[in-house]
């Protein structure tokens, strides 16, 4: 997936530009250049990228939580 692609999907979550940078260690003009589809430093994308697969897993257990309480129920 392309760091464009991950501030997307970021973005979507609700995480504004500024947060995300905050976050990454950069600044919002940054993110909005990347998320244009310009290149950024190695160390920026791979932040961004911690921060997605970070944000996922999390999105994933939350996912998850209902299910299993679900199953729970159920029994």
């Amino acid at each position: 997936m392309t760091v464009q692609k991950m501030i997307a999907a970021l973005l979507a979550t609700g995480l504004s530009q500024k947060a995300l940078a905050e976050l990454a260690g950069t600044t919002q003009p940054t993110i909005h250049r990347a998320a244009k589809g310009a290149g950024v430093r190695y160390e920026t994308g791979k932040e961004i990228e911690r921060i997605y697969h970070e944000r996922s897993s999390l999105q994933r257990s939350e996912d998850q939580a209902p299910k299993a309480q679900a199953m729970e129920g159920s029994q």
